[in-house]
């Protein structure tokens, strides 16, 4: 088991077309966005222009969730969904979509051969990890704290607000406890990403 915090100050800013793009993780490490050599990215957007295409991500597949306010999002062709904070669509990025309502969203992109999840979760509680994948925290409130259990060993991580933490696990059980003062509506998205079983 390994795991690694990401300061909100690292992350990877980009304008497009509609508002705002904060790269908060992208795996492997040495991947580009531009050039789609990418297994898994996570991302939150700021809409701010309603209506505007998304980025075509053929060849992956994506989760999206709010985090502020509420959006319609509409998969030409294919299905719509009105979500409201914390509640999760998942699509193909090739899908020519739109969304509508000013909002911040949090996004998961993954190749086919991963699957992949987002959930808002409320503290205090017990996150048990992938055992051979990925396991995100993305923090929504300061103070959020962390306790990583692998076999013997515990470390504690403290988040501020817009800190991610992942670990990555390869065969061995790990969990993680979250807590954090007050009673937000929900503290933290998890994100879960692993690779998909061969089929004989």
């Amino acid at each position: 088991m390994n795991y690694q915090v990401i300061s909100k100050q690292d992350n990877c800013i980009r304008r497009w077309a509609g508002g705002e793009t904060a790269e908060i993780f992208i795996y492997p490490p040495y991947a580009s966005y531009e050039e789609r050599n990418f297994t898994l990215r996570v991302s939150s957007a700021t809409i701010e222009l309603e209506g505007s295409p998304y980025s075509d991500f053929s060849g992956f597949v994506r989760h999206i969730t709010p985090l502020r306010g509420e959006m319609h999002i509409i998969h030409e062709g294919h299905h719509s969904a009105r979500l409201k904070p914390y509640q999760v669509d998942t699509f193909e990025g090739s899908w020519p979509t739109r969304s509508y309502g000013a909002c911040i969203d949090f996004n998961l992109i993954h190749t086919p051969d991963w699957m992949g999840g987002l959930a808002g979760m409320k503290c205090p509680g017990v996150v048990g990890c992938e055992i051979s994948g990925l396991t995100g925290f993305f923090a929504r409130c300061d103070a959020l704290m962390l306790e990583i259990t692998a076999g013997p060993d515990l470390f504690r991580e403290e988040l501020h607000c817009g800190d991610f933490l992942v670990v990555e696990t390869d065969g061995e059980e790990c969990s993680v406890r979250l807590s954090a003062p007050g009673e937000p509506e929900a503290l933290a998205v998890i994100v879960r990403a692993g690779r998909r079983p061969r089929e004989n």
